[in-house]
């Protein structure tokens, strides 16, 4: 059987709550279309449809990846800055730990709508863990794109030592100009750090027939309407 040379390891489902629009059985559905022989789902803070994921891809033969969107509070001198990291389960103890920093993210976090954890946890329970850099919600890229190059190459260090062997440099595209901005020096640091880089696209949908009514629920879930300009 023909396999397509794409696995999306960054795929969010209707359990990012008020996020994405992609159900499970709709995902199964594309890879199977596309060929896919894996896929990752990684929603953001929570693991609600972890078992039924994984359920429907051994039923159709599609390998499953279990991952995480995880957002993690950090500091740079006296800065607060908000990251994104994309895990992904290497084993059995990647995956529990995945339970622990999801768990934490809820119950510690001092805004319940806003899960996210400390830089300190990262650090207990990233063992069996992939991480991916997070695209352009990653601290990585907030720092390029403040042309901070000094801290951004220290700090790419710092978590590359953190994941050792088990990090890569995501890069996405879709011709926003944020990522347009920080690829080349994404690109750099992976070649001057001997970095691997791995390409996502982080869907919510599943084509641009469905890219109004992702845009409608995007506006449910802040409160806004379709015709404001400034959201």
């Amino acid at each position: 059987m023909t396999y397509s040379n794409f696995v999306h390891l960054n795929v969010h489902s209707a359990y990012s709550l008020a996020e994405s629009a992609l159900r499970i059985e709709d995902i199964i559905d594309l890879c199977k279309k596309y060929q896919m022989p894996a896929i990752a789902i990684t929603d953001n803070s929570n693991m609600f449809g972890a078992l039924e994921f994984s359920n429907q891809c051994v039923k159709n033969g599609i390998k499953p990846i279990i991952g995480l969107s995880v957002f993690v509070e950090e500091f740079i001198k006296d800065d607060k800055y908000l990251s994104k990291f994309v895990l992904l389960a290497q084993n059995q103890e990647g995956y529990k730990n995945l339970l622990k920093l999801s768990s934490k993210s809820f119950l510690k976090s001092d805004l319940p709508s806003k899960p996210k954890v400390k830089i300190k946890d990262l650090y207990k329970y990233n063992t069996g863990l992939i991480a991916l850099t997070g695209g352009p919600g990653s601290l990585l890229n907030k720092l390029i794109l403040k042309k901070d190059f000094i801290n951004s190459k220290k700090y790419l260090e710092n978590i590359n030592q953190l994941f050792k062997n088990r990090l890569y440099i995501e890069i996405q595209r879709h011709s926003l100009e944020n990522e347009k901005l920080s690829e080349s020096e994404l690109i750099n640091l992976a070649y001057s750090l001997n970095i691997p880089i791995v390409a996502t696209n982080e869907p919510y949908f599943s084509d641009e027939s469905m890219y109004l009514a992702h845009d409608a629920l995007i506006c449910i879930s802040s409160g806004k309407y379709l015709d404001d300009n400034e959201r």
